[in-house]
């Protein structure tokens, strides 16, 4: 009498779980499993497309439900960002799960730093560089298509606001964004918000940015993810 569903298969890297995928179909067993989880370890964006395609075909929610990364400081904090703008903008996952929230021993797989023993804690970077997408990109958010494959952008659920998220992991740059699809611009950029983690910052407010006509133009420096609101 529970309503329990099987969730499978979690393999480690994408290009397995569309083998795991494909084995299932032609095992005859893939009408037992209720809800198709992959983790993003491991894979490219061609394989990322191909799950979701198959699990669409397949009416089965996906989820991607592990990922870290590696690396030190805040590079391997925006490299596991650019995951997850992948992630979403490939694989479309009804859900995206951390590996966990808390560790003891590094500033990478987690949030929040923890002392188990002394039971003390605190934000590290990461914190902040998740919070650039998970504060403004919210659940019933409609996630759009953009050409860039640094950038995620969504429209919230009354379809009158866009959020932009934008990474660079590089040297600095000038980011020019054609809002010309978009009716009804704010005609002063003072009703744009715009938020910015970088080495010095923490989710902090900026206005270096320019909107003229239909062309956003945002100053991006290096080791950086940007979100812009814009109504």
């Amino acid at each position: 009498g529970l309503h329990t569903v099987i969730s499978a298969s979690d393999e480690t890297s994408v290009s397995q779980s569309v083998k795991t995928f494909n084995q299932y179909m032609d095992s005859n067993v893939l009408h037992l499993v209720g809800q198709w989880n992959t983790h993003t370890y491991g894979g490219n964006n061609a394989d990322r497309c191909r799950i979701s395609h198959l699990a669409y075909q397949a009416n089965k929610p996906l989820w991607m439900s592990e990922v870290g990364a590696g690396g030190t400081g805040l590079s391997g904090n925006l490299s596991l960002a650019q995951k997850l703008i992948d992630d979403m903008r490939y694989i479309q996952p009804e859900a995206w799960i951390d590996w966990q929230y808390m560790e003891e021993n590094n500033d990478q797989w987690c949030t929040i730093k923890g002392s188990f023993s002394e039971q003390t804690y605190a934000k590290v970077k990461n914190y902040y560089v998740r919070q650039q997408c998970t504060r403004f990109i919210k659940e019933g958010y409609n996630i759009v298509t953009s050409t860039d494959k640094r950038t995620l952008a969504a429209v919230n659920e009354a379809q009158d606001t866009l959020v932009l998220v934008i990474l660079n992991e590089g040297s600095d740059m000038v980011h020019k964004i054609d809002l010309s699809f978009f009716s009804d611009l704010p005609s002063s950029k003072s009703r744009i918000k715009a938020y910015r983690t970088s080495e010095s910052e923490d989710l902090a407010r900026f206005r270096d940015y320019e909107l003229q006509d239909n062309l956003l133009t945002v100053n991006i420096p290096t080791q950086s993810i940007t979100t812009l609101v814009i109504p």
